[in-house]
């Protein structure tokens, strides 16, 4: 049984995407009303082709930004859904642990760099 409820203004809604146009999606609605999702209304980003993000077919919610009174049709907008807010982290300060410096003994190194150096330095200058 098809839904004879008439939309309103600013209700979100799911619809069917019945065609693509370079300027939009037209889309259809349980309830018989149809409308138009301008390529101005699909991102908040930029779109060059609307048939490279919808598809004839999608089911899509949408949101209602117009309503021409004549024949009822329906001007839509996908950017204007409202997604839920992501929360943000914690703002609690969290304590810094100190890493341990290990108790290595670099005196062997240190006794040998100079011998690596010279020995490197008389294989260059051969």
């Amino acid at each position: 049984m098809a839904d004879t409820k008439l939309y309103q203004l600013n209700e979100t809604v799911i619809g069917t995407i019945t065609k693509i146009a370079p300027y939009g999606a037209f889309m259809s609605f349980p309830n018989g009303q149809n409308g138009l999702v301008h390529i101005s209304e699909i991102s908040k980003k930029f779109v060059r082709n609307v048939d490279s993000i919808l598809a004839v077919g999608q089911k899509l919610q949408v949101k209602i930004i117009d309503i021409d009174p004549t024949n009822n049709y329906l001007r839509l907008s996908l950017k204007k859904i409202e997604i839920p807010a992501i929360p943000k982290a914690s703002t609690s300060k969290k304590k810094r642990v100190q890493i341990p410096i290990a108790d290595i003994d670099f005196s062997l190194l240190e006794k040998k760099l100079p011998e690596w150096i010279n020995e490197t330095l008389k294989k260059e200058n051969k």
